[in-house]
């Protein structure tokens, strides 16, 4: 079984902004949101609801694919035989 992937890995370097161009990515999307303040506003009769995200891009490490199998189980569905039907008919009955 595979281990848990440290936090701390060699060589692994975080940084606390994203830059795109010249400019902080952060920075920009604040200095937007100010903006929107003088945007329409809803009616008042309805709930106002308000999203906020993390400033904080978090990135974790992944097993790879040799590692850990991430395809799902085929469905009973799409296997189902005569025999695994009658089964299914049985356990079901035997719980009425």
């Amino acid at each position: 079984a595979p281990s848990t992937p440290n936090d701390e890995t060699p060589g692994h370097k975080r940084t606390g902004s994203v830059a795109i161009g010249s400019e902080d990515y952060f920075v920009s999307a604040l200095r937007l949101r100010q903006d929107t303040k003088s945007a329409p506003t809803t009616p008042q009769g309805s709930a106002r609801r308000n999203a906020t995200f993390s400033p904080r891009l978090i990135f974790h490490d992944t097993w790879p694919s040799g590692e850990y199998d991430r395809r799902g189980d085929i469905a009973t569905c799409n296997r189902l035989t005569p025999m695994l039907a009658q089964q299914i008919k049985e356990e079901l009955n035997s719980f009425k």
